[in-house]
């Protein structure tokens, strides 16, 4: 049941009269608010057929016309006045349209026939729910410089019933403008932050109260960057059960599109029955850029984001912005000097923690269910947060550790924090390691072909640990199983730390099965 009153819009196209009724069908099954039928990726569809296929819509489906032009992202290379012309012809037929401004702008004497046209009795007769005119501008460069003009031109424009400004986000922090807009316009907004940034202003549309959001038919049926499939802002998102008063979580990294938090968290939160959505934010490699995130965040209580998850490769950035910011560190956070996990308090007021450190206690635990690890030497590949958080948990289990990463100063930076060992990274061949753990990025989705670990040299080692967890077998597991070694993945890890961070948030502890299923879920979506 949807407990807010923002529409889904979904984009339906296609170059035949058949193909757009079966588009229109299989649209149909994700229940959206509004069909958007794009005239301009219809090919030579003949407006006989279009009304034919939105006139056998049917309630309680409503549908939009839309014939963008090049210039603002679409495939309408026809003239403006072409454009504006197909558009009254076709009017009636439709529940609303949607034109760019420039276009309303350059032709006022077409406004008062599309306006007459918004007005006249449906052509397939029945009950005529009120037509409405959308006045768009879409920006696939950036965010343009007349953003806040073009939002005002079309809020005084009498004629207007919603507005929509889409631009491309250059950061994140285009999404605080977009919820901004939202929030605060003096008619229906809708504001979209594009590209893969910008989607969780796709996502918290709801929260925010715009008007309507979009999402595709399918993954292949996209009509603008960072679009979500409707069937995935529903299952994984829980996009109808967002409302004003919902809590805000999410994933900080570069790259997120992989990460499994998503779908998991959100499952949890479907579980507990928490009113909570959990979204991706991607943040530029750099402390400033994480910094500036924060400010964002705590400068806007109305956001109420209660929690982040942090991932590569930020860990290291964000416990030296909560250090500066003199918060509220526990002790796995600052023994390891890194932190995945931070609580926000409604006052803007932040608490850092590390549960990376049970998830590496998992990996042990699985990798020796029995036998003992005291005086086994460890070969931790990598410097970061998540190998900070391996060197500890292994030197807490009684093993010796050695850690080699591409950068040797990293490398000795940690084991000098933690008291660990160091061998340069090529050398790390002669380490003579029992259990090499790898927490490196190496071997992930997009580029699952890599290994930080030259090929059959593992004589001698009993067990091969990968951090990574998409694929959930990776080239090294695949190498080191070949070759007898015991392997463990990295969803052991995941799942560990993710029941942790649910806990540190909400205060309480999610059932352990219950996350592992969660994780799979995650994983079976993910493909």
């Amino acid at each position: 049941m949807k407990r807010h009153t923002t529409h889904l819009v979904i984009p339906v196209f296609a170059e035949t009269a058949d193909a757009l009724r079966e588009t229109v069908r299989g649209a149909r099954e994700a229940n959206p608010d509004f069909l958007e039928f794009r005239l301009d990726l219809c090919g030579p569809l003949f407006d006989e057929d279009v009304r034919s296929v939105i006139a056998a819509v049917g309630a309680p489906v409503r549908t939009l016309l839309t014939f963008r032009s090049a210039a603002e992202g679409g495939a309408g290379d026809e003239p403006s006045q072409a454009r504006l012309e197909r558009l009254i012809e076709l009017a009636p037929w439709a529940d609303g349209v949607d034109v760019e401004l420039a276009t309303w702008r350059a032709f006022p004497d077409s406004r008062q026939p599309l306006v007459a046209a918004l007005s006249a009795p449906k052509p397939s007769g029945g009950a005529v729910d009120r037509r409405i005119l959308i006045l768009s501008v879409h920006d696939f460069t950036g965010r343009p410089p007349s953003l806040q003009k073009s939002l005002l031109a079309c809020v005084d424009t009498a004629e207007c019933d919603v507005v929509k400004l889409a631009w491309q986000a250059r950061t994140v922090r285009d999404c605080f403008e977009a919820f901004e807009i939202m929030r605060s316009g003096p008619k229906p907004v809708i504001a979209i932050a594009m590209g893969h940034v910008g989607s969780m202003t796709r996502i918290l549309a709801p929260k925010f109260g715009a008007f309507a959001g979009y999402a595709s038919a399918g993954p292949n049926r996209t009509v603008a960057a960072g679009q979500l499939p409707a069937a995935t802002l529903k299952s994984v998102f829980r996009w109808e059960a967002i409302d004003r008063s919902s809590e805000v979580y999410g994933v900080v990294g570069h790259p997120v599109a992989h990460s499994l938090s998503p779908a998991t968290h959100n499952s949890l939160f479907d579980a507990d029955g928490r009113n909570a959505v959990y979204v991706p934010l991607d943040v530029a490699p750099a402390y400033e850029a994480f910094k500036a995130l924060m400010v964002e965040i705590r400068d806007r209580s109305w956001l109420d984001f209660r929690g982040l998850s942090v991932t590569l490769p930020h860990k290291e950035f964000a416990f030296r912005y909560l250090c500066e910011s003199e918060a509220a560190l526990d002790q796995s956070a600052r023994r390891i000097g890194a932190v995945n996990t931070i609580r926000i308090d409604p006052g803007g007021g932040v608490h850092g923690s590390n549960t990376d450190i049970d998830g590496a206690r998992a990996l042990i635990r699985t990798a020796f269910p029995s036998d003992s690890v005291r005086g086994k030497r460890a070969l931790v590949l990598g410097a970061g947060g998540a190998a900070r958080a391996v060197t500890a948990a292994c030197l807490d289990a009684g093993m010796n550790v050695v850690v080699a990463n591409r950068t040797d100063e990293r490398a000795a930076r940690l084991a000098s924090d933690l008291g660990a060992e160091t061998v340069r990274w090529l050398d790390r061949t002669t380490a003579s390691p029992h259990v090499i753990v790898n927490c490196t990025s190496v071997g992930m989705l997009p580029d699952a072909s890599g290994s930080p670990w030259p090929d059959a040299q593992f004589a001698g080692v009993e067990c091969v640990i990968d951090t990574v967890y998409r694929p959930v077998e990776t080239r090294l597991l695949r190498e080191a199983r070949a070759a007898g070694c015991r392997v463990v993945n990295g969803l052991v890890m995941f799942a560990a730390q993710a029941a942790r961070q649910y806990e540190f948030w909400t205060g309480r502890k999610p059932d352990g099965e219950l996350c592992r299923r969660a994780v799979q879920r995650a994983l079976e979506r993910a493909g």
